[in-house]
């Protein structure tokens, strides 16, 4: 089940590929694209707002390219995800499709579960640091190397 929007997705990888690179020069839009297989018309996008956010930075010039603002374990997935959806994390009892409508029973019955599942997901975003999906990528990408060499 995919839980997370393919922009959210693409912001991950890319935090993931600075946090990768984290230390070292700063890494262009392009380069980051083409090694998180993001499509080159989104990339601008989400480094955007990423840079909004505050969680990367940019530096201008033939050197230039992007960083992060802070070292990878001091970056939740809950930062990233927020700065690809605003504030909030998800939409999980639907539009209105821009009418005003009358707060239904069930509508009343549900928000309080669907509030503690998002304070829950929240939660649970919060307490995963960037670091901690670095770390993993490595690990995974370790694994798909000795697979391919055997």
């Amino acid at each position: 089940m995919d839980k997370f929007s393919q922009k959210v997705t693409y912001a991950i990888m890319t935090t993931v590929e600075l946090g990768i690179r984290h230390g070292s020069p700063p890494i262009q839009a392009k380069s980051i694209a083409h090694n998180q297989s993001i499509p080159a018309r989104f990339i601008e996008h989400i480094l955007s707002a990423l840079k909004q956010a505050g969680l990367i930075t940019s530096l201008r010039g033939a050197q230039g390219g992007y960083t992060l603002a802070k070292e990878p374990a001091e970056t939740s997935l809950a930062e990233i995800v927020q700065a690809m959806n605003g504030q909030g994390i998800h939409t999980l009892n639907g539009s209105t499709n821009g009418q005003n409508k009358t707060p239904r029973t069930d509508d009343a019955l549900l928000s309080g579960i669907w509030q503690q599942l998002q304070n829950a997901e929240l939660a649970i975003l919060r307490s995963i640091s960037l670091q901690t999906l670095v770390d993993h990528y490595q690990e995974l990408e370790k694994k798909r190397t000795l697979m391919y060499h055997i």
